[in-house]
């Protein structure tokens, strides 16, 4: 008997967990995932995304006032492709700071595709290879279920990696910079405002800052919503939550693009106070050739850059993620699709 009741005591020990095992920790079968394995939740993304928004404003305005180009305004930077390809054909290229406006905005435009197309190809071969894992084809666009927290993450920092290279070659060249210089520099602006627009568009769709780059569409969106203009006003109905979101995603480029004008007015009259022989020069009242001959974002731009895209990444992290039984049912549905 004693070891019947031992053998039964034991058995109950092992069905039941302590009260204290294991910290007081969940069976494994019910632990949340790590955290940079969490599905992010899509309707708490905006303070990434708002910050997203302010950067391409602020990217946008600066090489714009420094190259006569943009990194993130592609449809701007295809008309200005066509319009050169007619200065080909008539006078001769149009010369901005010593390189033709259409190779400037070629070299833009295809530094965009490739940190669009970069993201896009990495994301569907990590899509493949857990589906492979799991013994399943998936083809489906990268667009079809979000990455997790980490590789959020993981982008983000990726894009201090090429403005930190942006800033390097300012500091080893802070002066009267090559041609071929600043086309690298502004290709390394362009890759990652490629990869942003992409990285926003796998929170699905609808999305009220769409791509954080593009706001032709959340502009018009915005403007035809029955709700408009009265829906802007803060209150407690939740239904103009997209209004709002949309009209908040314009404020955000306007500021960004406020405060790179800013930061370049800011610079120019502290380069203008240490070197008063130089200042002449160095004014707004020179013409817009002139004016156009500086290499991109300098170093007080590149500072605030490095420091919104921390701030970026930082709010990935703090994004709430989505219950686990909802995740668990989109990862069951996208293994039903792919089987």
């Amino acid at each position: 008997m004693p070891r019947a009741n031992g053998s039964a005591s034991r058995d109950c020990d092992e069905a039941t967990p302590l009260l204290f095992s294991n910290h007081g920790a969940p069976p494994p079968a019910h632990r949340s995932p790590p955290r940079l394995s969490d599905r992010l939740l899509p309707s708490e993304s905006w303070p990434a995304l708002l910050q997203q928004c302010v950067l391409t404003g602020l990217f946008d305005a600066i090489t714009f006032a420094s190259m006569r180009t943009w990194v993130g305004f592609m449809t701007g930077n295809l008309t200005q492709i066509a319009l050169a390809l007619i200065d080909e054909i008539g006078d001769g290229p149009l010369e901005i700071g010593g390189t033709s406006r259409l190779t400037k905005s070629v070299v833009a435009l295809a530094g965009y595709c490739a940190g669009a197309y970069g993201i896009a190809a990495l994301l569907r071969l990590l899509k493949r290879r857990r589906a492979r894992s799991e013994g399943r084809n998936d083809d489906s666009s990268c667009y079809d279920s979000a990455p997790s927290r980490g590789w959020y993450l993981f982008i983000s920092l990726s894009h201090i990696v090429f403005f930190s290279l942006h800033f390097l070659l300012i500091r080893l060249y802070p002066s009267s910079p090559s041609t071929n210089l600043a086309l690298v520099s502004l290709a390394l602006l362009a890759l990652p405002m490629g990869s942003q627009t992409v990285l926003s568009l796998t929170l699905g769709s609808p999305n009220p800052y769409s791509t954080t780059v593009v706001f032709t569409s959340s502009l018009a969106n915005m403007c035809a919503d029955p709700s408009f203009p009265r829906g802007l006003i803060p209150g407690s109905d939740r239904s103009k939550s997209t209004l709002r979101h949309r009209a908040m995603s314009i404020f955000a480029l306007v500021f960004g693009s406020l405060l790179g004008g800013a930061i370049i007015l800011a610079e120019e009259r502290w380069t203008a106070a240490r070197a008063p022989a130089r200042g002449e020069g160095n004014g707004r009242n020179s013409s817009d050739d002139d004016a156009a001959q500086g290499i991109l974002p300098t170093t007080w731009a590149c500072v605030v850059v490095i420091l919104l895209q921390t701030a970026i990444a930082a709010s990935w992290w703090t994004v709430p993620a989505k219950p686990v039984e909802e995740a668990r049912r989109e990862e069951d549905d996208d293994e039903e699709e792919g089987a």
